[in-house]
């Protein structure tokens, strides 16, 4: 992985100097279909039929949040749905309207956290 230095100021205390922290340099976004072609490396089954299985996974997942369950995807990790909204003074001046945009999380399982451990990195400028 190659990684910047980035300097940045504390936005807890602004008037301490800034300082230099490590940034992740973003290689690009690796898409459904670079998935499926990556899986079949490992699998008997075709890109086409891998992309299926995702797609349909997709749907599937965003189902089962809908309907308020969370959705464990074995070792990846779980995805669940946050709700924000306004708050009332009483349970009869609430209103749904007052929900704001869902927030779909996406909590990594620990064998996958692990699996990221020990990653090379390469200082570039």
């Amino acid at each position: 992985m190659r990684i910047k230095l980035v300097q940045r100021l504390n936005p807890l205390n602004r008037s301490q100097s800034p300082k230099y922290y490590a940034h992740a340099e973003n290689e690009g976004v690796a898409k459904l279909d670079d998935l499926a072609k990556q899986i079949t490396k490992y699998s008997s089954l075709s890109s086409g039929d891998i992309l299926s299985v995702l797609e349909n996974m997709i749907d599937a997942a965003a189902l089962f949040l809908q309907t308020g369950r969370g959705v464990q995807m074995g070792r990846l990790g779980m995805f669940r749905i946050m709700l924000k909204s306004d708050g009332v003074a009483t349970p009869e001046e609430f209103n749904c309207n007052s929900i704001r945009p869902v927030k779909v999380r996406f909590r990594p399982n620990r064998k996958f956290k692990k699996e990221l451990e020990g990653i090379p990195y390469e200082m570039i400028k």
